[in-house]
């Protein structure tokens, strides 16, 4: 009865039985999802407040030597760790082919090919760091902008307080950050009706499917994340000497979230709380290493943005082994616009994906 009160395990337990409640009762779970839209939104509501704070309240509260020595370290860690996530994927990706076989026939939504031609330069990219509303950028959650603002913010803070040994925003501010934390943990205490109510939707919208569709991609991934998962519980271990086999009891209550909600900015609050509470990391150092690390430490974005990019790659190889035939071999392949052949008088035996041009009826190779 005693592990029944662990977040933990009550979360998990709400997933599985959402999940399996969505597949007995089909498409009426779905009515359940403004519930789960509802405990989503609360924590969103309190996502910005606690990242401001922390990272306002670190930066102001340390000396110049201090920060320095702490950024620098931060930076070249997050660093670090992408590039070995980065690595992990592109190995994983390498052996299971999880794009390998895979052909696509069917159109390419209209508003991604927008959104692909939309895409900007490195240039409007680093503008984008920095808002020219801040109020706005919290509006829409934007999280880079609110913690460049946060950082220099904090940094006045400190110069304006060395000088005038006035606290007052900064304890002000330290009190902001302690009701958020506290709101976030009432909210916590729905959390498994939120969690049910989010993947009972889901499985009753989708079906099996929910768990069968691109087996081999989301297997590449789960195999990638339980490989960091291990390795980075290694480097924390050696590094603080925490017990390795306690660490991942401490990081169950935020995986649980993190793992039904999808969702890093959703999970940030219970992350700061836990680090500080049952990790025993300083509230100073979890302040500016966690708010950072929302949106430079997201190596498992990084684990799946290389598998998908060799996903599509090893996609886009077989299409172009499988388009390299004579035209008598096209009969056999799956395609959308059909055309004559000249080999065989009135027959269609050969097809091509592209619009055809106009040499394409009596010259097929020319396709």
């Amino acid at each position: 009865m005693k592990a029944l009160k662990q977040p933990a395990l009550q979360i998990g337990v709400a997933a599985i039985a959402g999940i399996v409640f969505g597949l007995v009762v089909g498409d009426w779970a779905i009515n359940l999802k403004f519930v789960g839209d509802m405990f989503i939104r609360l924590i969103q509501m309190a996502i910005v407040p606690p990242v401001m704070a922390s990272v306002i309240v670190a930066t102001g509260a340390m000396s110049g030597a201090g920060m320095g020595k702490m950024a620098g370290r931060t930076f070249a860690r997050m660093l670090g760790l992408s590039g070995v996530a980065a690595a992990v994927a592109r190995g994983l990706s390498s052996i299971i082919q999880p794009g390998g076989g895979m052909v696509f026939e069917g159109e390419v939504d209209p508003a991604l090919e927008a959104s692909a031609a939309a895409a900007t330069g490195w240039q409007e990219t680093l503008l984008g760091f920095v808002s020219t509303n801040i109020f706005e950028a919290m509006s829409t959650a934007s999280m880079v902008p609110i913690i460049v603002f946060s950082l220099l913010f904090g940094a006045a803070l400190r110069v304006h307080v060395s000088r005038t040994q006035d606290t007052l925003v900064l304890r002000f501010l330290e009190q902001v950050q302690q009701v958020v934390l506290t709101l976030i943990r009432m909210v916590m205490y729905i959390a498994p009706v939120g969690v049910f109510c989010l993947l009972a939707a889901l499985a009753g919208d989708i079906g099996f499917s929910v768990v069968t569709t691109a087996l081999s991609y989301l297997g590449t991934t789960l195999l990638g994340v339980v490989i960091l998962f291990l390795l980075f519980v290694g480097i924390t271990a050696s590094i603080t000497r925490l017990n390795p086999l306690k660490l991942p009891a401490k990081l169950a209550e935020q995986t649980a979230i993190a793992v039904t909600t999808t969702s890093s900015a959703v999970t940030f609050p219970t992350v700061l709380k836990n680090t500080v509470e049952k990790v025993g990391v300083s509230q100073r150092v979890a302040n500016f290493t966690l708010s950072v690390g929302l949106t430079m430490g997201s190596y498992g974005a990084v684990l799946n943005y290389m598998i998908v990019v060799m996903f599509l790659a090893q996609r886009q190889a077989t299409w172009n082994s499988r388009s390299v035939r004579s035209p008598w071999e096209w009969g056999s392949r799956s395609f959308s616009t059909w055309a004559p052949s000249p080999f065989r008088a009135g027959s269609r035996s050969w097809r091509c994906s592209r619009p055809l041009p106009s040499a394409c009826p009596s010259r097929p190779w020319a396709c």
